[in-house]
């Protein structure tokens, strides 16, 4: 399959030349690949795709915030902009160099450097930033880079890492739970994205996102090795993997907030669910996860829950938002009994995916669109 001649690619900006790009952008692109490919690999074993070429990945040459699926014959492909990877990298290292995250973090004692106190859109997604651990004076040090001590810097590889993988396996979630063929029966779609909004059936766009969402985590989880059986990894480890989860995914969602810069009722009109819907549905849905296979006792759910909701908070001030939108004491900006009325909702429209039997499954998808019309 040439994807360069696909039209979707093509409006994109085409696949990203990697020849060229500066080594820390090389670095974080092979990181990306190594986690698609064991992606793939889990996929192929849980006999979820039938050959392991049956979904590619594409970097796109787009400096904005975009990741989407596209279809070609017989294969699928996984499309991720260097904008993407670039400002997920940019907000961890920014925000993981200030000691004010994650206090009394191990060798703090060693800060003593200034941290940006405010992350624009065009900071983020410009230029990768270095990470620097004191450059020596004979060498020079890069055109954009933040001082970081060592343990932050590992911390900040290994949030990439999540970050990226829950990416990957949203999209994929896209491709094994058949979407474009639901797309494909409502508005001849075969791509996933937000730039092409339909006013028809508004809502059913916004449920398939939320369903790649939650079955990205479902899948993460049940087929986790380690969690198959808790007791074999440490306490510790496994509040670390709730707060994990919870933290990446509410700073993947702000990265989208902040792309769209638009208030709630406004987000309400485009394809994607409002930011902050969709990690409201993530953080109970991790937290029923976590209650059922009781990996972590109640008390330490509620306290992780509150954990990566407080430390995201203050990287939120950090990225403009305003009181009350994904930071303050009321949380005054979220429609909470929408969101409830969207729960209710979309667990009708869950059940009818879930069909094992696809063409009953679009036979009912069929004729709830008519319905909901």
């Amino acid at each position: 399959m040439n994807w360069n001649t696909h039209f979707r690619i093509q409006q994109s900006g085409g696949i990203l030349e990697e020849s060229a790009l500066p080594e820390i952008d090389a670095n974080n692109i092979e990181d990306v690949k190594t986690l698609f490919s064991k992606l793939v690999q889990r996929l192929l074993n849980d006999e979820l795709i039938d050959n392991a070429d049956d979904i590619d990945l594409l970097l796109i040459d787009q400096q904005e915030i975009a990741a989407f699926v596209v279809k070609g014959n017989q294969k699928h492909a996984i499309c991720l902009s260097i904008g993407t990877i670039r400002a997920v990298w940019n907000l961890l290292l920014l925000s993981l160099a200030d000691k004010e995250t994650f206090l009394n973090y191990p060798g703090d004692d060693k800060v003593d450097y200034e941290v940006a106190q405010r992350f624009t859109k065009e900071l983020l997604t410009g230029p990768s930033i270095t990470p620097s651990l004191h450059y020596p004076h004979d060498f020079e040090r890069p055109k954009v880079y933040q001082n970081i001590t060592a343990e932050r810097l590992e911390a900040v590889g290994l949030l990439y890492n999540a970050i990226i993988d829950y990416i990957l396996h949203h999209e994929a979630m896209h491709i094994t739970r058949q979407h474009p063929s639901y797309f494909n029966a409502l508005n001849n779609e075969t791509f996933i994205d937000e730039t092409t909004i339909k006013q028809k059936a508004l809502q059913v766009y916004q449920f398939f996102e939320i369903d790649a969402d939650l079955a990205a985590l479902g899948y993460n989880i049940t087929s986790h090795p380690e969690f198959k059986e808790p007791a074999a990894i440490t306490e510790f480890e496994r509040k670390d993997f709730f707060f994990s989860e919870l933290f990446c995914y509410v700073l993947v969602q702000q990265l989208f907030d902040l792309d769209t810069a638009k208030e709630i009722n406004s987000q309400l009109k485009a394809c994607h669910p409002p930011p902050v819907f969709r990690a409201m549905f993530f953080s109970n849905l991790l937290r029923q996860y976590f209650r059922k296979y009781a990996i972590i006792a109640e008390e330490d759910i509620f306290d992780q829950q509150n954990k990566a909701w407080y430390e995201s908070s203050r990287i939120a001030v950090k990225l403009g938002f305003p009181e009350g939108r994904w930071h303050g004491s009321h949380m005054n900006d979220v429609p909470f009994a929408l969101i409830d009325q969207w729960v209710d909702e979309f667990n009708v429209f869950q059940e009818m995916i879930d069909i094992e039997d696809q063409a009953e499954s679009l036979r009912q998808f069929k004729a709830y669109l008519d319905k909901e019309q």
